[in-house]
């Protein structure tokens, strides 16, 4: 998958909340930047790299096991966008 932010869910999941909230932050902040939620409850199947939700991959590759900072997530975006910059973001 090309440059998308993909952010695996449950509908029942406390913290999944606030990762909806922090999509919907990232789709007004960067509308160039595709979101996708995928609900695993929904028999979306994860990559297997994802064990536990929320979890963010940033162009198939995880960037955030829990929600991250909004600020650290848009950093990554941003720079992301410079050739040979790779990282992840810390949660909070």
């Amino acid at each position: 998958m090309g440059k998308c932010l993909s952010i695996y869910l449950t509908h029942d999941c406390p913290a999944c909340g606030t990762a909806r909230a922090i999509a919907a932050e990232v789709e007004r902040i960067r509308p160039d930047v595709p979101v996708r939620l995928m609900y695993l409850d929904d028999g979306e199947a994860p990559p297997t790299t994802v064990f536990g939700v929320p979890t963010y991959l940033w162009q198939g590759r995880i960037v955030s096991l829990g929600n991250p900072y909004i600020e650290d997530l848009l950093t990554l975006l941003e720079e992301s966008d410079r050739p040979g910059v790779t990282h992840d973001v810390a949660g909070g």
